[in-house]
């Protein structure tokens, strides 16, 4: 699915529900509705889960504006990255996920990011797939059908890539290709992400 829904992309990589998914989505939306009409005096001093992940999705974008001249496309962004990985897999109900950057090499090389559940030791194999990186100018598609992600796919089945902005998930087709799934973009085009990134609230909600 070239434009999937953010909900097919968190049930597929956190292996949970479409519904389940959905819901958080919904409660996320329901929060911004509530704090845009509620008075500050009368806002609950202990935020929720879902106005977490928001502020961790306004934090990571603030941080990838703030940092865009200054530090290596690719990897000095890992740290910003897993924090908004780790908010995500936070909202699952039962099953957390937690994102570990350069998983130990169990046959495969080392990729960028690996997506472990709660109780797996971080030396296993992620049972949530892997997560291949690049930076904000590269396209995902490209290096979705990579002999470097195709390796992945192999040994781990599942493989999440991103350009920081852009998210598709690849899976093992039965012809042993890539086969692209669900995509979740933030912007349609780099230059259209560094536009909206300028205003991070905005774009975060």
């Amino acid at each position: 699915t070239e434009y999937g829904h953010p909900a097919e992309v968190i049930a597929d990589v956190f292996n949970c529900s479409v519904a389940e998914a959905e819901d958080i989505i919904s409660q996320i939306a329901a929060s911004r509705t509530s704090d845009a009409n509620t008075p500050a005096c009368a806002e609950d001093p202990m935020p929720s889960r879902n106005s977490d992940f928001t502020a961790a999705l306004e934090a990571y974008l603030r941080h990838l504006a703030a940092d865009r001249h200054a530090a290596v496309p690719e990897t000095s962004r890992y740290g910003y990255l897993q924090t908004l990985l780790n908010a995500a897999g936070e909202q699952l109900t039962g099953q957390r996920v937690h994102a570990v950057i350069h998983p130990a090499n169990s046959g495969a090389g080392i990729p960028d990011f690996g997506l472990y559940a709660a109780q797996q030791p971080d030396d296993a194999r992620p049972q949530h797939g892997v997560i291949e990186a690049k930076p904000t100018s590269a396209d995902v598609r490209a290096i979705a059908r990579s002999e470097q992600v195709r390796g992945y796919l192999h040994h781990y089945r599942l493989v999440l890539v991103t350009n920081y902005f852009q998210f598709l998930l690849v899976t093992l087709g039965d012809d042993g290709q890539p086969r692209l799934e669900e995509e979740y973009r933030l912007a349609e085009s780099e230059a259209a992400f560094w536009q909206a990134s300028q205003n991070p609230r905005q774009l975060a909600r």
